[in-house]
């Protein structure tokens, strides 16, 4: 059985999660308290609201929400970054979680596509309205 920790969007998240806490390290002290927290306390939920998705959610609109949640919090991420990388432009991983999130966003929307697609497709009502009556 698929588990969230199979899914791509969620093992890209959580890689992400780990290198943004070693980044993390290599910021001066007065970014690090400045940003260093709100960036680690980001990318966690990141990788745990689609863990909750996949894990809590009982159809495709429960998922699709979770993963609405997670694409706003991608783009917080990046703002965020990008404040890091004005006020810290000697870092040049911090180019590559920009990009990273950008990636992780596309790819999270792809799977929201994927959702309401098949979701459309279900819902589909039937046409034809004969009732089929049991041969006896």
């Amino acid at each position: 059985m698929k588990t969230y920790k199979n899914l791509e969007i969620y093992q890209s998240a959580f890689n992400l999660a780990v290198n943004i806490y070693r980044m993390n390290i290599m910021l001066p002290n007065q970014e690090l308290v400045k940003h260093g927290n709100k960036l680690r306390r980001m990318t966690i939920q990141i990788k745990d609201l689609i863990a909750d998705g996949y894990s809590i959610s009982k159809n495709e609109d429960e998922l699709t929400k979770y993963l609405l949640q997670v694409k706003i919090v991608c783009d917080e991420t990046v703002l965020l970054l990008n404040k890091i990388k004005k006020s810290h432009s000697k870092s040049q991983s911090v180019n590559y979680f920009i990009l990273e999130y950008i990636k992780l966003k596309n790819a999270i929307n792809k799977t929201v596509s994927g959702l309401e697609k098949n979701s459309a497709i279900l819902r589909i009502p039937y046409t034809e309205n004969k009732v089929l009556e049991p041969k006896i």
